[in-house]
């Protein structure tokens, strides 16, 4: 095989790879770190899939939100439902400016501090929708002045939210696991 195309090979199936997952010789979803742990929880979050959240083996309820990211549902809490799947799928997330540090780590856990922005954009229309679905399942009539109320919420343009939360991460079966604190009611 000439130079050339050997060059290209490798540049197509070598490094167009790494280029692709952000330039990280790590595999892509990867827990060897609890920065990667958190990392790949957040990047969950971002892709709506509440479903495959990662957590440390301890009970909690269907549904629980194991991940508070303080007034990340802010400019829709007016909505009549409390689905936090459905909810999320109205709220388009930009995580690119926010930064992942482990601060602290022992033998087993470990804490990792979100910091910066988070970045929510909405589309109006798909809110007023999820709006009077939720209203619509619950029986409730419109209240017209919360819609409006929140329709004004989300059609500001993007909103910048200030994040600073310290995540627990452990170790379980080899792999690091963010790691909520327990449920209470």
């Amino acid at each position: 095989m000439p130079a050339r195309r050997v060059t290209r090979f490798w540049f197509v199936f070598g490094l167009a790879p790494l280029a692709l997952s952000g330039c990280s010789l790590l595999p892509l979803n990867t827990t060897n770190s609890p920065t990667d742990a958190v990392r790949g929880y957040v990047a969950k979050i971002v892709e709506h899939d509440l479903g495959a959240l990662r957590v440390c083996d301890r009970p909690y309820p269907h549904g629980y939100f194991k991940l508070l990211i303080g007034g990340m549902f802010g400019p829709v809490q007016a909505l009549p439902g409390s689905d936090e799947q459905r909810t999320l799928s109205v709220i388009d997330l930009d995580a690119s400016r926010l930064t992942i540090v482990e601060e602290s780590r022992t033998d087993g856990d470990a804490v990792v501090t979100i910091g910066g922005v988070l970045l929510e954009r909405f589309e109006p229309s798909d809110v007023e929708a999820l709006f009077r679905a939720y209203a619509a399942e619950s029986g409730q009539p419109i209240d017209i002045d919360l819609l409006r109320e929140t329709l004004d919420n989300v059609s500001r343009g993007p909103v910048e939210l200030d994040i600073r939360e310290s995540v627990p991460v452990v170790l379980e079966n080899g792999s690091w696991v963010v790691c909520p604190p327990p449920y209470t009611p």
